[in-house]
């Protein structure tokens, strides 16, 4: 039987535009705007290395983090002695994997309506090592930075060719995502182009999937412009209220995400212009996968970039 490993992984993620952002700061409110975002995001690791901690998804891993500048080093390192058989070494990977996405999807989330910044990142599974005063050395902080600053040539989270080489952990989210329960609907959430070795995180298709009608008994179709959709009467968790502070939201950052391209279509940078365009062609896509498996949403193609 192959030996399977229990993957290390390593997130660098830069914020886009925060520098610039920087740069032009002229008073203490947009100084402070800055600020907030920075401590949201710590205290988003925080709250979720907590509860990494308290799961059993987890236990085998140690958990790292650190800022400068304008980027974010997150790394899960599997434990030196662990307990784990080896046929379950795929689910701790599968789960690991996607509790960073979700995470990247609600900092995504909070980044781009509280200051219109976009993420690009890139994930490793090489080795990395953390000491006591959380410096970070290894091959997996530089080809994390590598598929960042080289790979992710638009705003986009990228996985390593090692990562995406792994059919089976990649069909197993895959499957997962596109078989979801009640809580989620049904959604792509890797891509991969056929002309690149490397995939990237479907964050649009991950939020979007929340956007389940069937949380709900009943829903008011004129309360939201886009996300009101055909409910079924089943129980569910969520009440209404969290359901529409999340739907609201959802749209508001669809929308957001829709002029933030529009706007860089017309730069008279090219460099930057090419990767607006592609962000578009990911946009665009995104929402057509999306409504392609889950048909009542078919409004939300009003949110394509034309």
């Amino acid at each position: 039987m192959k030996q399977e490993k229990l993957y290390p992984y390593t997130l660098f993620i830069d914020i886009l535009g925060y520098s610039d952002k920087i740069k032009n700061i002229s008073n203490s409110c947009e100084s402070s705007e800055i600020f907030d975002l920075l401590n949201y995001i710590e205290l988003s690791i925080t709250d979720y290395f907590k509860l990494a901690k308290d799961s059993k998804s987890h236990k085998e891993y140690n958990m790292h983090y650190t800022f400068f500048s304008d980027c974010i080093v997150l790394s899960f390192v599997p434990k030196e002695n662990l307990t784990i058989s080896n046929n379950e070494i795929i689910y701790f990977n599968e789960t690991t994997l996607e509790f960073i996405f979700t995470w990247i999807m609600n900092i995504q989330f909070i980044s781009l309506l509280k200051t219109g910044f976009l993420l690009r990142g890139g994930i490793s599974i090489k080795d990395i090592y953390w000491d006591k005063k959380n410096r970070v050395v290894g091959p997996a902080l530089i080809e994390a930075y590598n598929l960042e600053s080289k790979k992710a040539d638009w705003p986009r989270i990228v996985l390593s060719e090692d990562i995406t080489k792994d059919k089976k952990l990649v069909h197993l989210l895959n499957s997962i995502s596109m078989n979801s329960d009640s809580t989620y609907l049904p959604h792509i959430l890797i891509y991969q182009e056929s002309n690149e070795s490397v995939g990237y995180y479907n964050y649009i298709g991950r939020m979007l999937a929340r956007l389940n009608p069937n949380v709900l008994n009943e829903i008011d179709k004129n309360i939201l412009p886009h996300l009101s959709g055909n409910v079924i009467n089943i129980n569910n968790n969520l009440t209404k209220e969290q359901y529409l502070e999340i739907a609201e939201m959802t749209d508001a950052f669809l929308e957001q995400h829709q002029k933030i391209i529009e706007n860089n279509l017309h730069n008279n940078d090219k460099k930057i212009k090419n990767k607006y365009i592609k962000l578009k062609k990911y946009h665009n896509n995104a929402l057509e996968d999306f409504v392609k498996y889950n048909h009542e949403w078919a409004i939300l193609l009003e949110l394509q970039v034309t």
